[in-house]
């Protein structure tokens, strides 16, 4: 069901986002799914994509964990985080499939 619930959800997490991620220098947020659309999602789909340059993967994983889970907390809904570096995003196109919002 498409209504202005799900844009409130979306500046909900949005909002979480920005005050959880804000400081986190190489990491690019997006929300993608039925999030976008949905009054009552089954989960909350946020790609998190990297620079590696700036972050090994486990410290990618540490700074994002904080975040999925405030989202979460925040809008009463799972998160389904998707992980990928720069390079592996360019390889697999996963932002031109998916058409995401831009969250940070």
């Amino acid at each position: 069901m498409r209504n202005s619930q799900c844009t409130s959800l979306a500046k909900s997490a949005k909002n979480v986002v920005t005050k959880t991620a804000g400081r986190i220098d190489g990491v690019q947020v997006f929300l993608f799914g039925s999030s976008r659309y949905l009054n009552d999602p089954s989960d909350i789909d946020l790609l998190f994509v990297y620079d590696k340059q700036k972050l090994q993967p486990e410290q990618a994983y540490m700074r994002v964990r904080p975040i999925v889970k405030a989202v979460s907390k925040k809008t009463g809904v799972p998160v389904h985080p998707v992980i990928l570096t720069k390079e592996e995003e360019r390889a697999t196109k996963f932002i031109k499939s998916v058409k995401p919002v831009v969250m940070l």
